[in-house]
């Protein structure tokens, strides 16, 4: 068993995991597709994204679901919390 470098344990650890960047809300379409979306990565699956950063005041939380062989993307939008 290898031993690990004290230094390891003060690193800040990263913001977000990049895969999580992956989500199909943060995609936009291929021309070529239509209004099919591509398939979802699996490591994107069934975790919530928030976006505070749209016009109006607006924000939004979205999550993709896998049934059987089909996916399903959920988002719910709604006003701002005042900050």
């Amino acid at each position: 068993c290898q031993s690990v470098d004290p230094d390891e344990y003060i690193k800040d650890p990263p913001a977000m995991p990049p895969h999580l960047g992956l989500s199909l809300l943060n995609q936009p379409p291929k021309r070529d597709q239509g209004v099919i979306m591509s398939v979802p990565n699996h490591s994107t699956l069934y975790h919530s994204y928030v976006c505070r950063a749209l016009p109006e005041g607006l924000s939004a939380v979205g999550m993709t679901c896998r049934f059987r062989g089909k996916y399903v993307t959920t988002v719910y939008y709604s006003p701002a919390p005042a900050q």
